[in-house]
């Protein structure tokens, strides 16, 4: 391979892939992925891409690598994997990084718009229908029969007689009041009911529909999900669904920013006891287990250790029959 050289700039690629680094000379027809360090930050899996006739190198994961870059300051990068040490980059002229919105602001939007939401239900819900005409009764007396002070058996009431009288006694006043409320407690139930509504199809949960977020490249999920754990889940969500390389490079991007289960995931599959052939790994690596097995468990992750004392073991019989990596390994990450 000849020596490899970066000119002093960069340029902007695709949304996904922030910007890319020029390549001023040498062959790097054989690179494929490469780490890239801005300053004090790692890249990993940086792929090498041709673009409007320039060999570059896309910085991933953009999230990460749009936090390194200052416009008004160059910085120092290395590309161990093509020789390249401390080499100065300016990015001036490259579009300043784009600012998330606030939490506040995020809660301001949504109460903005459950309120048009609200307003919108309000004006197409039906006016309240007017109350009906109130059935004009007799007062009690009206229907009562006159009865001389000693009235016969026939003016008597029988024991057994219903009392109608007291009923319709009762009847008008109540009958009157439920005429009156039903209506307006209808159109208030009917309100609440279509403000309900609208709250739940603007909040719906996620059984109901697929999150965004799962169609989404790798760099844009990773700006959506924020949180380590929530990337690491979705990339083994992934990883799980055949998505092997958007998969492993979330996963990969989560162990990073030392979230324990995404460390445990990443040495499961380097670990050769584990190891699956329709993985996004392409051949097991014991060393590479026993390193992320121990940065899950100095992370706080206890139920990594009984992997990692299993992989340690089978390294050990390695190393006593002679296996040189095997002993640089336990030297390494056995402690």
């Amino acid at each position: 391979m000849n020596q490899i050289t970066l000119a002093d700039k960069a340029i902007p690629l695709q949304a996904e892939m922030t910007l890319g680094l020029v390549i001023a000379s040498g062959d790097v027809s054989t690179q494929q992925n490469v780490t890239v360090q801005v300053d004090d930050t790692f890249l990993p899996d940086c792929a090498i891409i041709s673009h409007d006739g320039h060999m570059v190198i896309a910085l991933l994961p953009r999230k990460q690598a749009e936090a390194c870059i200052d416009p008004l300051a160059a910085s120092a990068v290395s590309i161990p994997a093509l020789g390249i040490t401390e080499a100065e980059i300016d990015w001036v002229g490259f579009p300043a990084n784009r600012q998330p919105q606030t939490a506040s602001q995020i809660l301001q939007m949504a109460s903005e718009t459950e309120e048009e939401q609200s307003q919108q239900q309000a004006a197409f819900s039906p006016p309240p229908a007017a109350p009906p005409e109130a059935v004009p009764f007799p007062p009690p007396d009206a229907t009562a029969t006159q009865h001389p002070a000693n009235g016969t058996p026939e003016d008597k009431k029988p024991e057994d007689a219903p009392e109608t009288t007291q009923a319709m006694d009762k009847t008008p006043s109540s009958s009157r009041k439920k005429g009156l409320l039903i209506p307006a407690g209808g159109a208030v139930i009917a309100l609440c009911l279509a403000t309900a509504g609208g709250w739940f199809w603007f909040h719906k949960p996620s059984f109901l529909a697929t999150p965004a977020y799962q169609n989404m490249s790798p760099a844009d999920a990773v700006k959506q999900l924020v949180t380590p754990a929530a990337i690491g889940q979705e990339g083994w969500r992934r990883i799980r669904a055949g998505q092997g390389d958007a998969g492993l490079r979330l996963l990969g991007y989560a162990a990073t920013k030392h979230d324990p289960v995404s460390l445990q995931r990443m040495g499961e599959l380097y670990d050769p006891a584990r190891f699956r052939t329709d993985g996004p790994i392409p051949q097991p690596n014991p060393r590479e287990a026993a390193r992320y097995y121990r940065e899950a468990l100095l992370a706080g992750n206890q139920d990594v250790r009984s992997e990692r004392d299993s992989l340690l073991a089978a390294l050990r019989k390695k190393a006593e029959n002679g296996d040189q990596e095997a002993a640089f390994t336990l030297q390494e990450y056995a402690r």
